[in-house]
């Protein structure tokens, strides 16, 4: 079947018009195949990139968190009060690293790499296993863990809140 007897080429085609006559052809596929593949290591590599930077503020988070007691059982004075609230500003600054973070690797590469579940044409089986795998990676790894850690800096802000008052 010839393509240029199904589709008027003169005239501005949509994607739709055009897709369900080479949709499946080998060369199309596998075009699809290594552009989402391509797409997805990129993905994979950023979600590496984001990993290494939540980790960095866990670190320092801990850091923040054996401080406190070593602050807490000086007597209460002003240099004390002050400790604190240097604790809560800088856990306030993770927090708020965390969280711009987390929403720029939203927007900047999970949404922008991730292939939509209606917009994947490719029919690898290979390919959409490691789509899920990064699906679920977010999911169950990266974005319960980044609620967690942003409810336990924030438990942490109001108890050095609550210490210094």
């Amino acid at each position: 079947m010839s393509l240029f007897s199904n589709v008027d080429f003169s005239a501005v085609n949509r994607d739709e018009h055009i897709l369900p006559h080479i949709r499946n052809d080998a060369w199309f596929q596998q075009a699809a195949a290594e552009r989402t593949i391509s797409e997805l290591t990129e993905l994979k590599e950023r979600m590496d990139g984001f990993d290494d930077r939540r980790l960095q503020i866990i670190q320092e988070l801990a850091s923040l968190l054996a401080r406190r007691p070593r602050i807490l059982a000086r007597p209460t004075s002003e240099e004390r009060s002050r400790e604190l609230a240097k604790l809560r500003d800088q856990a306030c600054q993770l927090k708020r690293q965390l969280s711009d973070a987390y929403h720029s690797f939203l927007r900047n590469s999970y949404r922008r790499y991730l292939p939509p579940e209606a917009g994947c044409k490719v029919r690898d089986t290979l390919v959409q296993e490691m789509r899920s795998n990064l699906i679920d990676r977010h999911e169950s790894v990266i974005k319960s863990d980044v609620r967690k850690c942003l409810d336990r800096i924030e438990a942490f802000i109001r108890r050095c809140h609550e210490a210094y008052k």
